[in-house]
């Protein structure tokens, strides 16, 4: 079962100007299934979710987070040409229990520090933190 939702286009800003590069040109959107063969690189998960967040009274918005961030993040200039693959695998499915997303998250992570990927989470209350966190120590458990 794929877990994220794929980025919308509209959001991998392209320079109407030639020679004015920008990260959304450069950023390859991907499935989940695409990264256990793809090179290692940083990859962009988002977490549109505020569950968690108002369990604890907090301040609603995170699930706003992952569109807005990628919005002004693809509109960037990269600042160099040797930059390391970046791969979007989209938006967490808010299907289910927080718990059962949590889930997902922590496998999700699991994988990808395991295929030597470095992930970047955005949107999504604390929370989410601990699977993404708890995904990269099960890949280090031997190591010191």
């Amino acid at each position: 079962m794929q877990n994220f939702e794929m980025t919308s286009r509209a959001l991998f800003f392209k320079s109407p100007r030639p020679n004015d590069s920008r990260i959304g040109e450069s950023v390859v959107s991907v499935t989940e299934a695409a990264l256990t063969s793809a090179k290692p690189g940083y990859v962009l998960v988002g977490y549109p979710d505020d569950e968690g967040i108002r369990a604890n009274h907090g301040r609603l918005g995170s699930a706003e987070g992952p569109d807005a961030i990628r919005s002004a993040l693809y509109r960037l200039t990269p600042g160099r040409k040797d930059f390391p693959p970046i791969y979007d695998v989209g938006n967490l499915r808010i299907e289910g229990s927080l718990r059962e997303r949590q889930a997902n998250a922590l496998e999700n992570a699991t994988n990808l520090f395991s295929k030597g990927h470095r992930l970047l989470a955005l949107g999504g209350g604390n929370d989410y933190a601990y699977p993404d966190v708890a995904g990269f120590l099960k890949n280090r458990k031997k190591k010191r």
